[in-house]
């Protein structure tokens, strides 16, 4: 029999996880240029997709056949999500009008670049809670759904005051960009900083 709550946690871990500085700042950059809570919403369930499919895929192969990621492939992939949080600033800045809705493929696959990089953590993690795969497999479901929930309500809730403040003045959404650009450097910066901390110990 499945034990429940080792289950229940993963979603909930999965929501908490979904709040981590990179990867607000990286949706807080995408729904920045996007007109309205529901797209937001719909960019936020987009980059939940993406992150999904590494965590169960990715994550679930690591699990299944007992392989934990390589060092040099973990510090590889942390600093693939640095590279494309400065690639999501830049095109922030070079933005220069509000769209409807942040292109879904995008988002995607920024989610998924974020999923890779978490399955070092999340596979060792599944190594050290369950005995059996399936168990395991369970986790890591219920963990991307909670992420995703997580993620598509924070993009919705942060782009609800950002179409107000855009209505009354149309400066805003340029403003919001910059923001948002500064914040994906920011975390890019912050990112690579603990991989040189953690090569360095």
């Amino acid at each position: 029999m499945v034990p429940i709550e080792p289950l229940l946690l993963g979603a909930v871990l999965g929501v908490r996880h979904a709040l981590e500085p990179d990867h607000l700042a990286a949706i807080t950059t995408m729904v920045s240029g996007v007109d309205g809570p529901r797209a937001a919403a719909r960019t936020g369930a987009a980059w939940g997709l993406g992150h999904a499919l590494a965590i169960v895929l990715l994550g679930g192969a690591l699990v299944a056949l007992g392989v934990k990621v390589p060092p040099r492939i973990a510090v590889a992939l942390e600093l693939g999500v640095a590279l494309m949080l400065i690639v999501l600033g830049a095109h922030a800045l070079a933005t220069r009008q509000a769209a409807r809705s942040t292109p879904h493929r995008r988002s995607t696959v920024v989610g998924f670049i974020h999923g890779a990089s978490g399955t070092a953590a999340i596979t060792l993690l599944c190594a050290t809670t369950f005995r059996s795969s399936l168990s395991a497999m369970g986790f890591l479901v219920l963990f991307a759904i909670g992420a995703t929930i997580s993620m598509s309500a924070m993009s919705g809730l942060l782009a609800t005051p950002m179409s107000a403040l855009s209505r009354r003045d149309a400066r805003t959404p340029g403003m919001l960009r910059i923001g948002g650009a500064i914040a994906a450097f920011g975390a890019a910066a912050f990112v690579i900083v603990q991989i040189l901390r953690g090569s360095a110990s």
